[in-house]
Formats: structure tokens, sequence, C-alpha cells
């Protein structure tokens, strides 16, 4: 491989920058065409107090996907540079750290952390057509990519950023993972269940250690995908449907029905089902299903509970309809996938703040309770 990689990614909340940081981000090329070597990964959580010890980078970078909590990181070149860069970890921004350097805490945090990390090998380079500083976002209606190279965005990444907006395939990116050191993720969900099952097949023997490397390229262009609708989306109107979206999170019950969120914000249904499907590739109904699906996964690798309360805490009728729903979007019973998911959960309290738990269930699974 001509040069050898291993990622440290972080995740934080948007925005978050730790009051130090460098203001512009380098953003790398990763070719999966070639093989993607995966190393070790694991999920690391600590009481406050703790720093990140000092570690060099050779030709490796290191990826950290947090989950909670935050913790400070300064990094300087290998080589001796004076110039120091300081990052803030925590939950919903990815930062991704180059080989050759020197990363270790700033300061002894004031919280809980948790995070996964990474090690893996790959063949990448700087980019150039990616590069934050050579792009700019045009409105949606924007189809040339001339008139976007006018305006300083790369002609390459233009074309991409407009067949994306269009869900078209995209050749000139297909073995190409695009991450750049630091973004705000979008899509943690996503994120969290190719990590989660990275560290599920890890904990488990395999005969074979290429499924670990494909699962790590899953992972990475999970990431990918996720920046460069970042990106894409960025010169276009805020999505309407993001309001109704946090409300349903904020409102959900049992009983939640398409109709009912139509009702409150004064739509007509078939036009609500229509809009939701364009801007989120989803259908309404679809989509209260799987936040109903989420819960009960975090609930099933997180708690002891029986399946009826977690139907119950999930938001399901009943615990029948819950066990058919499940099993059809997960190609899994409830017991089947907690004996397979619980191990890559063990002591680590995390679940994502954006599920409809109800309040006790979210403390008893904060404290680390699992009943």
């Amino acid at each position: 491989m001509s040069k050898s990689v291993i990622f440290r990614l972080h995740f934080a909340a948007s925005g978050d920058n730790g009051g130090q940081e460098a203001s512009m981000a380098v953003t790398y090329e990763i070719d999966i065409a070639k093989p993607v070597y995966y190393l070790v990964t694991g999920e690391f959580t600590s009481e406050p107090g703790w720093t990140h010890a000092r570690y060099e980078h050779e030709d490796d970078f290191e990826l950290i996907l947090g989950l909670s909590g935050h913790f400070d990181l300064t990094v300087r070149n290998l080589a001796g540079d004076a110039n120091e860069r300081r990052f803030r970890v925590g939950p919903s921004t990815c930062l991704l750290l180059p080989p050759r350097i020197v990363v270790q805490g700033a300061d002894r945090t004031g919280e809980n952390v948790d995070f996964i990390w990474l090690h893996f090998l790959a063949e990448w380079h700087e980019s150039e057509r990616f590069q934050s500083k050579s792009v700019t976002f045009l409105p949606q209606s924007e189809e040339s990519p001339a008139a976007d190279a006018t305006t300083g965005t790369h002609p390459d990444a233009a074309r991409t950023f407009q067949r994306i907006r269009r869900r078209e395939y995209c050749p000139d990116v297909n073995n190409t993972v695009i991450l750049p050191d630091r973004f705000a993720v979008q899509n943690r969900n996503r994120i969290l269940l190719a990590a989660r099952n990275l560290l599920s097949v890890t904990n488990s023997y395999r005969y074979s250690q290429r499924e670990n490397d494909f699962l790590t390229s899953a992972l990475l262009l999970e990431l990918s995908d996720d920046y460069l609708h970042t990106l894409a989306d960025a010169g276009t109107n805020e999505r309407r449907t993001a309001p109704i979206v946090s409300w349903i999170k904020t409102n959900m019950s049992s009983s939640l029905s398409a109709i009912d969120v139509a009702d409150h914000f004064a739509m007509n249904p078939d036009y609500l089902t229509r809009l939701f499907k364009r801007e989120n590739d989803v259908t309404l109904r679809d989509y209260i299903i799987s936040l109903r699906i989420e819960t009960a996964k975090a609930l099933l690798v997180r708690t002891d509970l029986p399946i009826p309360l977690v139907a119950r805490y999930a938001h399901f009728n009943d615990a029948r309809n819950f066990m058919k729903q499940f099993k059809k979007h997960t190609s899994l019973t409830p017991t089947g996938y907690r004996s397979t998911f619980a191990q890559a959960h063990i002591n680590t309290p995390f679940v994502d703040v954006e599920l409809p738990l109800p309040h006790e269930v979210s403390v008893m699974i904060h404290e680390g309770r699992r009943s």
C-alpha cells in the first residue's frame, strides 16, 4: 500500500469546537477498491477525572465514535512542529486525525465519557476536489458543474453533490470514502448500527478476519455517505419536515399515526405523506415504525426487561404485534437480537438521547441499571 493509516474519528456536538480548534478542515479520500484492513476496536467508558494518554501515530489514523460526555485533545505533528490544534470530542461530531502526529488529552474530564474506538489500515490521500476550502454551496436548482466551479467548488465535487441531490449513482466516487478531519454527523442511528455490528462480530469467534475488514469498510461508507449528504444538502432550504420529526419523537405513543401528525400540523395527510417521503426517503408511517423499532433495540441490549415491557416502552400496542414487526424489520426475534448484540453493549450506559424512551427508563439506563 502506498500509505497505511489507522483512523480516529470523533463525534461531538455540532459547533462544539472546544474554543481553540483550527478553522480549516482537511479532507481525506480512502480507496476502498483496495483492501481495508481492520486492526482492533473497542468501547471505552470512564468516570470524571480521566484524560487521554499521550500517543504517537506513525503511519496510522485512529477512529473514535463519541457516544456521551466530552473530552479535549491536543494534536501536533510528530516531526516537532510547534503548531498545536485542540479538538473537543463529544456526541454527534466527527473528527479524523492524520498520521505522523502526537495526540494527548488536554484536560481531565468533568463528566462520564463513552466512546467507540477503531484502528484500521487503508490506502489514502488528501483530497483536493472535496477540500472544505474549495467547496461552496449553490441552490438545488443549479445543475451545471461549471456554474459551481465558477464559485470555487471543484467540478467533480459539484457533479457529485448534484447527483446526490437527485439520488443518483455517483460513479466518480464509487470506490472512495470521503471524510474530513471533522464534521457534524446527521444520522447517528445508522452510524452507530454499523459500529455496533463491527463490535459484535469482533467479540465473537470467526475463522476469517476478512469479515472484520468488510464491516470496517461498511462503517466508513456510512460515515462518508452521511458527510456527502451534509455537503449536498447545505445549499438547499432547511427541510420542512424537520419540526415534524422533532414533534414525533417528543409525542410518540402506541396510538400515534400519520393522520394524527397531519392533524396536529393542520396539513392534508396525502400531501404530508408525499412531502415526508421526498425529504426523508421514507414514508411517515414507516418512519414512526422504525423509530419504535430503534427504541426497542436499545431496550433489548441495554436492559434485561421482559419482552412485554420492551414492547410497552417502545410504544407498541402489544407484545405479539411488537414481535411480528420486529422480526419483519430486523429478520431476528427480539430474544435473538438481544442474545446477538447484547455482548457489544456490556457496561456501556449510553443510549441515543433522541429515542422516545420514557423518562424513568432513560434514567435507569444512564445509571447502569438493567432492570
